[in-house]
């Protein structure tokens, strides 16, 4: 390889391995540029960039690259003297008692230091280390006589001949590495980088794919560097279900939903497989770690069953698995209106590696084709007529469930109790309500709920007063009264959830001449917080001939457990 630079002196080889020179040269060398990610296009900060000379591998000095993308290295070499001497000598010669070789090699190691007299007689056999540039040999003792001085490395043998005056005792010797440079290494490191060297940057960072650049030196030398963003794999599954778990396999004319992702990859649309789930895998280059926003459209708009043709809701609900009641559907935006959009965007972050229940709400229930859902229709559905506020479900609060107590005693007068078979009657209508949200994929929309047959003086009364304001928090009571049935909401500011009033607790009562009808609509009543707008709730939910609940009681009761975080926010 050429090199060129500034030379003055003389190199006199005396061997292979052995070489006699005096150089000097001034220079400095000079790299910039910057370095982008790519597909973004961004400058990137931080980016380590490293300067490596090829012909010896060694690395030389780094740089990091600052907010601008930018990286600067500087190489300054003052008069660098790498061998300065006028020639391989022994000196003093002749000598007395001591002397010293003065040499230069090109390459380090060791070498084989051999004194002989000049009848062959052997006076010194050893190895030395000697270090790549100038070395010195120093020598003491011997006897008088001539000698033949002789080193042998690094595929060459050179031979000096000195004259030693008088006896001074046996021979010893020692090696030290002299370096006469004078130079300013802003690396520190052991290499230098030279104009006409052939050097490697090297480039690297976090989250991008390693890059290099290889060229010749010159004084000025500017190298940019795009490196390629190894991308972030989003992943979540989508599992479509009707509101009652049962698989959107069902849905004709088809079921598909469309993703907005942001660029490179855009809008794709998406339909269950045959193990009716969407699995989502896309590549991401995120800029500042955050994968972005993603805007999903619900594509449906009917579904046929039974060879009924019934409309669905095109809006976007997606729950974990037994998801938290004081959680947020995934794809639920911050607004205070709880009811959903047939279009939402939301954070891809927030579904990234996530199980989500993708479920489709009917317009209309199948038994009740007069009644049909729309967005007002929803939103007064899920209102209490009673007091004006929106239907609520409890608020989980660690270490409290959600608890039904089951009294044992009259409302209004707690020495009388009510029978077992009136009890049983009240309990069997409430597992019916309960059971509305237990759906046929398993997710069970409620949270966990503990039952008890209590009354006003026992622990488990006392227990749920003692849980601290407000009292009865997470608590559902169910009683027999000799009063008229109702039901009854209790509402607070003392605590709020998502700044929204919370639920202190609920009531259902009844009279022992209720019907199974009448108990079971108080208890749906309470546990869901919907009311009658005028007239008699219970045959919209409950049915007569069957004892069963209607298909809009169980929508309605899906609907407000899915769409609802419990809060109590008055609506408009």
């Amino acid at each position: 390889m050429f090199k060129t630079f500034n030379k003055i002196g003389t190199e006199l080889v005396l061997g292979a391995g052995l070489l006699l020179s005096t150089q000097a040269y001034s220079q400095s060398v000079y790299f910039n540029g910057t370095v982008k990610g790519v597909p973004n296009n961004n400058l990137l900060q931080d980016a380590k960039v490293v300067a490596i000379k090829t012909e010896t591998g060694t690395r030389v000095d780094s740089a990091y690259t600052n907010t601008n993308g930018a990286y600067n290295l500087q190489f300054i070499w003052d008069e660098i003297k790498e061998h300065e001497q006028l020639e391989n000598k022994i000196y003093p010669n002749p000598y007395t008692d001591r002397t010293h070789l003065e040499l230069a090699v090109d390459q380090s190691g060791l070498y084989k230091l051999l004194i002989t007299s000049l009848d062959g007689k052997t006076l010194l056999n050893t190895d030395v280390s000697l270090e790549k540039g100038n070395n010195n040999i120093n020598l003491s003792g011997g006897q008088a006589g001539v000698h033949l001085i002789t080193l042998v490395g690094n595929n060459s043998s050179n031979t000096y001949k000195a004259l030693q005056l008088e006896n001074s005792g046996p021979i010893n010797y020692n090696v030290a590495h002299t370096d006469f440079s004078s130079s300013t290494l802003k690396s520190g490191l052991d290499d230098i980088i030279l104009v006409g060297d052939e050097v490697r940057l090297e480039f690297t960072k976090d989250g991008y794919q390693y890059g290099d650049t290889t060229f010749i030196v010159q004084p000025n030398n500017v190298a940019n560097k795009n490196l390629q963003q190894i991308p972030t794999t989003f992943t979540t599954t989508l599992k479509p279900y009707l509101d009652d778990g049962t698989p959107v396999t069902t849905l004709s004319p088809g079921w598909t939903t469309t993703f907005n992702f942001p660029a490179p990859v855009g809008t794709k649309t998406y339909t269950p497989d045959a193990n009716n789930e969407i699995v989502i895998q896309e590549n991401f280059y995120p800029l500042n770690g955050e994968l972005g926003q993603v805007t999903i459209h619900h594509d449906t708009t009917n579904y046929t069953i039974g060879g009924v043709e019934n409309g669905v809701l095109s809006w976007i609900v997606l729950r974990t698995q037994n998801q938290p009641t004081t959680v947020r559907n995934k794809a639920q935006t911050s607004s205070s209106d709880l009811i959903p959009e047939p279009t939402t965007t939301v954070s891809l972050d927030s579904l990234d590696g996530q199980v989500l229940n993708y479920y489709t709400l009917p317009k209309k229930a199948e038994t009740q084709p007069g009644t049909m859902f729309n967005l007002i229709d929803a939103r007064g559905w899920m209102m209490s007529s009673g007091d004006g506020l929106q239907t609520s479900k409890f608020i989980q609060v660690p270490p409290y469930e959600h608890v039904v107590l089951m009294s044992t005693v009259y409302d209004n007068n707690p020495n009388q109790s009510a029978s077992q078979a009136n009890m049983d009657r009240a309990i069997n209508e409430y597992n019916k309500v309960i059971n509305i949200t237990i759906m046929a994929n398993n997710d069970n929309i409620t949270q966990p709920t503990q039952f008890f047959y209590t009354n006003r003086n026992d622990s488990i009364w006392n227990a749920c007063q003692l849980r601290g304001p407000p009292i009865f928090d997470n608590v559902e009571l169910l009683t027999f009264a000799q009063s008229s049935p109702g039901v009854g909401r209790l509402w607070t500011d003392t605590y709020t959830y998502d700044g929204e009033n919370r639920l202190y607790y609920t009531k259902a009562k009844y009279s022992e001449s209720a019907t199974d009808g009448q108990i079971f609509t108080e208890n749906y009543s309470a546990t869901y917080g919907i009311e009658e707008g005028s007239g008699s709730l219970g045959p919209y939910v409950y049915i007569a001939a069957t004892g069963q609940p209607t298909d809009l009681a169980e929508c309605m009761g899906r609907w407000v457990k899915i769409l609802d975080l419990g809060s109590g926010n008055s609506k408009k």
